[in-house]
């Protein structure tokens, strides 16, 4: 079937180009054809029409497009694109769609239908198709609310269902399965459509009249599968009628759910829809015309400009898809009312929420407008109309134009506030000036031109003469694009573009004679300059001879200069042509074959392989991007044909030479189970110039085909030849390319036991050291790792195969819990790639996650312990009595808890708190009787040993009078000591701080206002109010140490000597200890004799020591140093002394070498000089 422009008795159709129709003439007939039956075809020309016809009878309704194959003529081959439409008896287009979008297509009507095979690009090329029909049989009838389970079994299978409507209904659509590309429709028994979507358009459709509706579902992209939905059926009953300008409002009890309202419209009506409340934004509504379109569907908010463009009875739906609730509306009138307008003045409209405004004027023939925004706040849309009706409409208002109207009469220009929005605009409609007509100036190509359009769009013209055929750019050399357009017509005043001013590619021009060009304004905005040059390319330099496998320098040394090169190939030869120096998008390459049949071409980068279609002279082309200039490198590369199979030696190097898409072969005859690694060795780091893929002897995938990296272990246990393919990469440079296969060795699993430590040493890449345990279901276990790589893998595997948990070996592997019971294994191997150092030895620890036995301890003790695994609980009781307040005060742990937890249980199993490892202060306790601790280790804590103190939390309140001495004592860290007193206006009250090392003194007034602080020192202020003051002694640095802290003052008015107590002084001196190293659960004896060095006795009857084991030569007070405490009872008069003797068990996981330190009365029981 061919088109030829001929004269005569011949059809007239319209072919597409662009957004243009063009006719032509089709001198074939329409060619009738039969269903089912495969039509092969072809475009002589890109205009051309393919033009067939066929008959659908009953009950056929639908048909599927198969588009068997479009190859486009040599050098189109990558744009040919062709497009098919189906039209119905009545001429009517249903379909217009890619050759490749199949359906199937509903055939609402029957008779002889035509289906029409055009090329948008105007390419031309071959076509095979086949249009096949579809019977769906009779439909299957749904119940309402009733899930429907379908099947699409073939491709282009239509399901029909039918349901029966009474009322005006609203329809529910939820589909619960199916494919993403399923398609459905609603429609009458007559085939008018009422509604369709794809199967995830969840939500209604509405049938407004009594009958039988056919509902179908099909797959548009040919797949098949089951699928589901639910149809749910609403009678809406009789709708509300609406009233303009008065709110209606509803609710939702049940959904989904709809509502329906009736309202008498009048074509022409401007209605801003008024949302005036609403429960849920995914409520949604849609305006339906008398003729059944759809005015405006959205979701409910509010809406303007609505048009109604139809008069008669619209009908309104408010929906909800899921959730119930109320809403509340309004349709309003804001149809505008004609307002004049003046020609170059400013005119300001003010808009309230969803106006509109109309602006009229009187405009004669041949004037030349132009709409200017001058400012404006808020959205809008308009319409520029004429004496004969709609000139120009828009979402958005902007600055446009030029208009010529070349009707006399009156025009309005319409604004309308957008979704009910409100604000102002100002605005001016220009009479612009007309340009007179003044002949072009002639300009020489090569010849940069500048110039300046003075008026709003008016235009500049030159000529210029092409003697011979050449190719031109135009190229612009000052100015904007935006600013300007250019137009060029040529020697017969056809139109060769029109665009913006922009730089324009490399065109050919065949005709010779004179052109016209034309630079116009595009925009208001004048005077305003450009400049341009229309370039002629000096002659492309002679034709060089290149050759294979040779380095080719081509340097461009002019804007838009050609550089050609002739290659003698042979045909079959393997060719690969490769850049080297050069940006892909800076230049570009064409290849074509000795016939000049394009091979490739394109952005300057690698191309694949080809063969040489033909013996002879190839020609390349080289040129840069637009203006660029520069130097490329390039090469052709003969590819040799692949190298014949040779045998694959189990761990031997091997090294081929990797030319692109060149493939080595290699086989592998097993005879028996063997395991393999595949080593991409050191010497090809990374690289990604090969690719590898090992097949099976029933050709099934072993591995690959991937880029370059190791890949195994991999056990063959099918005997036969394994074949291992190494392919050189598409962009891989000329290298070797060194791997190895390894035979990897099977080790016999080694038994572990809980606390034991296993050191594995792996010899070769793919190696796998087992160890096995036996667990049971619910245990925990925890390995740690002692030394690893980040390049080996270490995992548990359950009796059944499954994976529990797994690791890098340099990391410890966190708690994994036992799923069942019986031998478990580790596992450990290399996992890494060819740039990972190989060192094989790893080693980790087993450990079992368990919780302590509780241990006793008691209100006021330092707790020294450790966990019993890593991950492990450790638990501990004490006694406490209903009322008490407590501080559990972290003393040492592992740097940053490392995930420490504690959790405290009350006499019942109640929880009275549970959180990270840290201080925790105020703990109410109401219940009297034994209460359970644990602490709990976190990721990486080990068995790392910790200590803390359960404080009493017991704040002091004392009555004092002036001059008072005062010596005491902080119970525990974060209390408050309160010392009440009276004092009247105007008195000097005085603090002298006597002692007070880490404490600070607050001064409170009778309104419970701060008057001054001190950290320590000496306080004093004068009375403002008569009442009762208070002395605040608190920590200066809460939280910094929680050991008690002594201190003493005296209270004056005015300044008052001190009388203090007379105070002693204890120091604890010859210390002995064993001179060992200390190891886990160690047990060692320390003697100390404590002196009291002052000439008073001791106040106090008694006191604590602390034994430290420090791994420094003094006691930081935290961190890294051990203590245990040991009571002192009785005093001690002036220069008495006692020594005392204690035997201190270590905790498990203590191991070192420590000093030991002893502090004499390390909680300052006893006031002493020296404080």
């Amino acid at each position: 079937m061919t088109l030829n422009n001929v004269t005569g008795a011949a059809t007239t159709a319209f072919a597409l180009s662009g957004a243009n129709l063009e006719p032509v003439d089709i001198s074939d007939p329409v060619v009738p054809i039969d269903l089912d039956t495969l039509i092969e075809d072809s475009f002589v020309t890109g205009s051309e029409l393919l033009e067939y016809s066929f008959t659908v009878d009953p009950p056929a309704i639908g048909v599927l497009f198969e588009g068997f194959y479009a190859d486009g003529a040599f050098g189109e081959e990558s744009f040919f694109d062709p497009f098919y439409q189906i039209d119905d008896p009545g001429a009517t287009n249903l379909v217009d769609t890619s050759f490749w979008e199949s359906g199937p297509h509903i055939l609402p009507a029957t008779g002889t239908h035509q289906i029409t095979v055009y090329s948008p690009d105007q390419s031309t090329g071959a076509v095979g198709f086949v249009l096949r029909s579809y019977d769906p049989g009779p439909a299957v009838t749904l119940t309402s609310d009733v899930l429907t389970v379908g099947t699409i079994a073939v491709t282009g299978e239509i399901d029909r269902f039918s349901v029966t409507i009474t009322n005006l209904s609203a329809l529910a659509l939820s589909f619960s399965s199916g494919n993403g590309s399923l398609f459905w429709r609603l429609a009458t028994s007559n085939e008018n459509e009422a509604g369709q979507g794809f199967w995830y358009d969840d939500g209604f459709v509405y049938a407004n009249q009594p009958g039988t509706y056919w509902f179908d579902v099909w797959d548009y992209s040919e797949n098949t599968g089951d699928y589901s939905f639910t149809l749910s059926v609403t009678d809406l009953g009789a709708p509300s009628n609406l009233v303009l300008g008065v709110a209606a409002s509803n609710s939702f009890s049940t959904v989904p759910g709809a509502h329906a309202y009736v309202a008498a419209l009048t074509n022409g009506t401007v209605l801003y829809a008024n949302l005036l409340s609403n429960d849920d934004f995914s409520y949604y509504w849609r305006l339906v015309s008398p003729s059944g379109s759809n005015v405006f569907e959205d979701f409910i908010w509010d809406l303007s400009p609505v048009f109604i463009r139809e008069t008669g009875m619209h009908t309104l739906y408010v929906e909800s898809q899921s959730e119930p609730g109320g809403y509340s509306f309004a349709l309003e009138d804001v149809t505008p009312v004609p307002e004049p307008l003046t020609l170059g003045t400013a005119t300001t409209g003010t808009f309230t929420a969803g106006q509109a405004r109309l602006y009229e004027w009187t405009a004669t023939t041949n004037q030349f407008l132009y709409i200017n925004r001058i400012s404006m706040s808020g959205s809008y849309a308009w319409e520029l109309r004429s004496p004969t009706g709609l000139v120009f409409s828009e979402t958005f208002f902007y600055a446009n134009g030029p208009y010529a109207f070349e009707t006399t009469g009156t025009y309005s220009l319409a604004l309308y506030a957008r979704d009910g929005g409100s604000g102002s605009v100002t605005f001016s409609i220009d009479e612009l000036l007309v340009q007179p007509e003044t002949p072009p100036v002639a300009i020489e190509l090569n010849t940069n031109i500048t110039a300046t359009v003075t008026n709003a769009f008016w235009s500049n013209r030159y000529t210029f003469v092409l003697s011979t055929p050449n190719t031109l750019i135009f190229d612009r050399t000052s100015g904007s694009s935006s600013q300007f357009g250019w137009r060029l017509l040529d020697p017969s005043s056809n139109e060769v573009f029109d665009s913006s001013m922009f730089d324009r590619s490399p065109e050919f021009f065949a005709a010779t004679g004179t052109y016209e060009l034309a630079v116009y304004s595009r925009n208001a905005s004048v005077p305003a300059s450009y400049g341009f040059e229309i370039i002629a390319p000096s002659p492309p330099p002679p034709v060089e001879t290149i050759f294979l496998d040779t380095t080719v320098t081509s340097t461009i040394a002019e804007p838009f200069q050609f550089r050609r090169y002739d290659i003698d190939l042979t045909e079959g030869q393997r060719v690969k042509a490769r850049t080297i120096v050069g940006l892909r998008l800076d230049y570009t390459w064409t290849f074509y074959d000795p016939a000049t049949n394009f091979l490739f071409g394109g952005s300057f980068e690698d191309e694949s392989l080809f063969l040489a279609p033909t013996s002879g002279i190839y020609r390349l082309e080289v040129s840069g991007v637009g203006s660029e200039t520069g130097m490329v490198e390039f090469i052709f590369l003969e590819v040799p044909p692949d190298p014949a199979p040779e045998p694959l030696l189990l761990d031997q190097v091997y090294s081929p030479m990797m030319y692109p898409e060149l493939t080595y072969t290699y086989t592998l005859d097993v005879t028996q189970p063997v395991t393999i690694f595949f080593d991409e060795l050191e010497g090809s780091n990374g690289t990604v110039y090969a690719s590898h893929h090992l097949t099976d002897p029933a050709s099934n995938s072993v591995f690959g085909p991937v880029s370059s990296n190791d890949r195994g272990p991999y056990t063959l246990t099918t005997s036969g030849a394994y074949t291992l393919r190494i392919t050189g990469s598409d962009s891989g440079e000329l290298t070797n390319y060194f791997f190895k296969v390894w035979n990897v060795p099977v080790n016999e699993p080694s038994p572990l036991a809980f606390g034991d430590t296993a050191r594995a040493v792996l010899a070769i890449p793919g190696e796998v050291s087992v160890y096995t345990f036996e667990g049971e279901a619910g245990e925990a276990i925890y390995l740690e790792s002692l030394f690893g790589w980040d390049h080996f893998t270490i995992r548990v595997v359950d009796p059944s195969g499954s994976v529990l948990g797994s690791v890098a070996a340099n990391a410890d592997l966190d708690a994994v819990t036992l799923v069942t019971g019986g031998v478990h294994r580790i596992e450990l191997f290399y996992d890494g790639f060819a740039s990972d150092p190989f060192d094989g030895t790893n080693s980790f620890r087993l450990w079992q996650v368990v919780e302590s036995e509780p241990r006793t301890i008691a209100v006021g003790d330092v707790v020294n312990a450790s966990l019993p695994s890593p991950r492990g609980t450790a638990v501990f009781t004490f006694d406490a009595t209903a009322g008490m307040e407590l501080f559990f005060d972290r003393q040492t742990a592992p740097s940053s808890n490392n995930g420490f937890t504690w959790e405290l249980s009350s006499p019942a199993s109640a929880t009275v708190f549970s959180g990270d490892y840290t201080d925790t202060a105020g703990v109410a306790i109401v219940e009297t009787g034994a209460y359970t601790l644990k602490v709990t280790g976190g990721f990486h804590a080990n068995t790392r040993f910790f200590q803390f103190k359960i404080w009493p939390w017991q704040p002091l309140t004392r009555t004092i009078t002036y001059g008072d001495a005062v010596s005491d004592y902080l119970s525990a860290p974060g209390l408050t000591n309160r010392y009440l007193f009276d004092a009247s206006a105007g008195d000097s009250i005085v603090l002298d701080a006597v002692a007070g090392s880490g404490v600070q003194w607050r001064l409170i007034d009778p309104v419970a206002t701060q008057l001054i602080s001190s950290s320590g020192g000496n306080l004093s202020a004068t009375g403002t109010l008569t009442g009762t003051y208070e002395i605040h002694v608190v920590q200066s640095f809460p939280g910094a140490n929680h050991e008690q802290y002594r201190y003493a003052f005296q209270l004056d008015n005015g300044t008052l000597p001190l009388a203090l107590p007379p105070v002693a002084d204890l120091a604890a001196t010859g210390v002995i200890a064993p001179p060992v190293v200390i190891s886990t659960a160690a047990l060692i004896e320390v003697t100390w004799t404590v002196t009291n060095t002052a000439t008073n006795a001791t106040a106090a009857s008694g006191w604590t020591d602390r034994i430290y084991l420090s791994c420094g030569e003094t006691v930081f007070g935290r961190g890294d140093e051990w203590y245990i405490d040991v009571p002192h009872a009785g005093g001690l008069a002036a220069n008495a002394a006692y020594t005392a003797t204690q035997a201190v068990a270590l905790p498990p996981g203590f191991e070192g070498e420590f000093r030991v330190h002893v502090v004499a009365d390390f909680a300052n029981a006893e006031f002493e000089s020296d404080e």
